[in-house]
């Protein structure tokens, strides 16, 4: 008779040992996904971090950019005749012209004289250039 509790005993205590083991394997794995959550939470605040100051940092050097733009438009300018401001201010304003556009505007004898003066311009860096159907058009760089 002994055999038959020992069965029954080891029966019920074999399904509560399983029932335990089971629940410990469940909590291994809760513990587990909870420190992975965790560690992809810090990782997101350190990446959020990082992108705030790589926008920063484009931020400073797009400004710097801008200033270094300004500066070397200045000091290209600083040099120029009154005439030359005057070209550019009409360059400014009609966004690219040509040789014979500057002579008409500026009333010179002939086309020699604008485009000398357009490509002075141009090799001082004030100015940039392109060809369109056989013309040489000059404009301000960036525009």
């Amino acid at each position: 008779m002994d055999s038959g509790y020992d069965g029954e005993f080891n029966e019920l205590v074999g399904e509560l040992a399983n029932a335990f083991n089971i629940d410990s394997q469940s909590m291994t794995l809760a513990s587990m996904l909870y420190s992975i959550a965790q560690e992809k939470k810090s990782t997101n605040l350190i990446v959020r971090d990082i992108n705030a100051k790589f926008d920063r940092i484009i931020g400073r050097l797009e400004n710097l950019e801008a200033k270094i733009e300004e500066t070397h438009t200045q000091s290209a300018q600083a040099g120029l005749t009154t005439r030359d401001q005057e070209l550019l201010d009409y360059v400014r304003s009609s966004g690219e012209v040509c040789a014979d556009m500057v002579k008409n505007q500026f009333n010179y004898r002939g086309t020699n004289a604008a485009s000398g003066r357009l490509n002075k311009l141009f090799k001082e860096g004030v100015l940039q250039k392109t060809q369109k159907e056989g013309k040489i058009y000059y404009s301000l760089p960036n525009t």
